[in-house]
């Protein structure tokens, strides 16, 4: 009946219920509850659909904490950025990511003190190796 378990199981998580989707995209959500109720299973092209929706809120809402991460570090997104504001803008991202939804994004003093924290944490040093091997691998490296 299309891509699901030879025996299904109720108890798993249902993609309607992604709270990504349920915030930014109600009419998703409703429309792929209406499918999961339906019992009919999905169609190729109602997959690609979703994955496409689920990628541009994903996109716009990532867009949207590092617009906030410039803000927290005092950089304007319209001037160069320089090695050390690239890494304080990801390591800002990180952590954000990290402590998850809500965060208060406009507390500058207190997004400063949450980096102080944690570059005393004891992962603060794989979050650091984790933030310079993704900027070594994009080529995002400034000269």
């Amino acid at each position: 009946k299309g891509l699901e378990p030879p025996s299904p199981t109720r108890n798993t998580m249902r993609v309607s219920n992604v709270s990504i989707i349920v915030a930014q995209a109600p009419a998703l959500a409703a429309a792929l509850e209406d499918l999961y109720q339906s019992d009919r299973g999905l169609a190729l092209s109602d997959v690609v659909g979703a994955i496409a929706a689920l990628e541009d809120l994903i996109i716009e809402e990532s867009a949207r904490l590092l617009n906030d991460c410039y803000f927290l570090n005092g950089i304007t997104p319209d001037e160069p950025v320089t090695e050390s504001m690239l890494h304080e803008l990801l390591r800002s991202y990180l952590l954000i990511f990290r402590w998850g939804a809500p965060a208060n994004l406009t507390d500058v003093k207190g997004h400063k003190a949450m980096k102080m924290n944690a570059a005393n944490a004891s992962d603060w040093g794989a979050l650091v190796q984790f933030e310079r091997d993704t900027i070594q691998a994009s080529g995002l490296e400034p000269e």
